[in-house]
């Protein structure tokens, strides 16, 4: 099945919930910097995303910055990440940029 609606809970995994999330991370960060946060890959990989299971507690929220924005919200409230919906980019799709420290991989 094609996941036309990415930013829609997929499923719960016990208190975790399941999302879609973009591959495409800005700043030379990757999946690698979602896992070193926790989030746990399920191997599913769609075009330009991947499933992904969240921490405990971690949620996707809307943004009051633009309705095509979403946040992804850790268990104390702190954003880690922002999801971007329609960027302004000529691919379109998702993409994805982390917050601050939380990332780890680096670039040359």
């Amino acid at each position: 099945m094609h996941n036309t609606n990415p930013q829609i809970t997929t499923a719960e995994v016990g208190t975790r919930a399941v999302y879609w999330l973009s591959n495409r991370i800005w700043h030379g960060r990757t999946v690698a910097d979602l896992q070193a946060m926790g989030i746990q890959l399920t191997g599913n990989r769609q075009d330009n995303y991947v499933e992904a299971i969240l921490p405990s507690g971690w949620y996707v929220r809307d943004s009051a910055e633009s309705p095509f924005q979403k946040h992804l919200v850790d268990q104390d409230g702190a954003i880690r990440a922002r999801l971007y919906y329609q960027p302004g980019s000529a691919g379109g799709g998702m993409e994805m940029c982390i917050e601050g420290s939380q990332a780890t991989s680096t670039t040359a």
